[in-house]
């Protein structure tokens, strides 16, 4: 199945940096120097204005190909608004796009390095904060055989996945975080080919496995699992069609394991969509589902919230757990207690959240959140 991943909606501030960026990607320096930066791009619900926008590039030639490239950028960062634009001198000529799709154009695109900010610490890692919300990677009982289910479809309020394969769970999210760790600065220059290699007893110690041969088949067999596993996965801004994984194999020269992942994941580093987890932290949790939990109050958290909040029903559904309403707080409740232990929350209060429903309201420990 061909990968494809493509944007559906953007943060406005992202889709202006990340506008900006295209168009500096097609044109030479000398083409928009002195005029992009000074452009400001305004936004609402029935167009987009350009104001500032000076340049010959675009006032006359109406057909100058850079132009038109010029008005696809537009569409493809700003896909919800409608194709109503005005430009301060004069518009480009739309083409006839209809068998193009946006899609299609992301593809035509490529993106370069931005500048990212800083890790928090060594300990932290960079994931994609939809997989902290949603999630193809469920807490399973490891006293069951997983099984291998067909176009699975799992959706909560951030979005759904359609899965096709062998069950995904938290050990496995380990094994692939690990590897988004590797592929960091691939991933943020959003390289065409993802390709890291590791010696297989070296990633197995950075996972606090021992590296005998139990962990190694293991390894093997999660490595397997996350390449055979056939996804829709579609959060709020994209669209992700695939596996995590293309291929991995094991170098006869070297004895080094090569893994290629899906380099569309790369677009969604470039978009600046993911959070820091303290990786190190979430590798002392002993519960599946409290790494889990872990994750997604990660992902809600912003550089100076400290609280996160959520229901019951947010929990049953974002965590994947299959039990009543008393059995979720039972869970919860032994999740919140391992969270404290290790020093990732500092408290955890029920207290209303809208008119009728109570939820938890937890306070982060925000020095050691990252």
């Amino acid at each position: 199945m061909t990968s494809q991943l493509s944007f559906v909606d953007l943060d406005k501030n992202q889709s202006v940096e990340l506008f900006k960026q295209l168009v500096k990607e097609k044109l030479e320096p000398e083409e928009y120097e002195g005029w992009l930066d000074l452009m400001e791009i305004s936004v609402n619900e029935k167009e987009i204005i350009f104001s500032n926008f000076s340049h010959p590039l675009f006032r006359d030639d109406v057909k100058n190909n850079r132009a038109l490239v010029f008005h696809d950028i537009a569409e493809i960062c700003f896909p919800s608004v409608p194709k109503k634009m005005k430009f301060l001198l004069g518009r480009p000529k739309v083409r006839n796009s209809s068998s193009r799709t946006k899609e299609h154009r992301a593809a035509e695109l490529p993106l370069k390095s931005i500048k990212f900010p800083p890790r928090p610490s060594d300990r932290h890692i960079e994931y994609p904060t939809d997989l902290t919300r949603i999630t193809p990677f469920r807490p399973l009982n490891p006293t069951k055989k997983r099984v291998y289910i067909s176009e699975f479809l799992y959706k909560n309020q951030y979005g759904y996945v359609s899965f096709t394969g062998i069950e995904l769970g938290i050990d496995d999210e380990d094994v692939f975080m690990r590897l988004l760790d590797k592929a960091s600065e691939q991933l943020k220059q959003n390289k065409k080919l993802i390709t890291i290699r590791f010696k297989i007893r070296e990633f197995l110690r950075s996972l606090n496995r021992h590296g005998g041969g139990n962990d190694i088949k293991w390894l093997n067999a999660s490595l397997e699992r996350l390449q055979s596993a056939q996804m829709t996965y579609k959060p709020s801004r994209y669209k992700l069609v695939g596996s995590f994984i293309n291929s991995f194999k094991i170098d006869e020269k070297t004895g080094q394991y090569v893994i290629e992942l899906n380099a569309d994941i790369g677009k969604i580093y470039v978009i600046k969509a993911y959070t820091f987890i303290d990786f190190d932290q979430r590798l002392e949790l002993k519960k599946p589902t409290t790494k889990r939990l872990h994750a997604y109050i990660n992902g809600q958290r912003s550089k100076d919230k400290k609280l996160v909040y959520y229901t019951d029903a947010d929990a049953k559904l974002i965590l994947r757990i299959e039990s009543n309403i008393l059995g979720v707080r039972k869970i919860l409740n032994r999740c919140h207690k391992e969270l404290i232990d290790i020093g990732f929350l500092k408290s955890v209060d029920m207290q209303p959240v809208k008119k009728g429903v109570r939820g938890y309201h937890v306070e982060i420990e925000f020095d050691n959140a990252g």
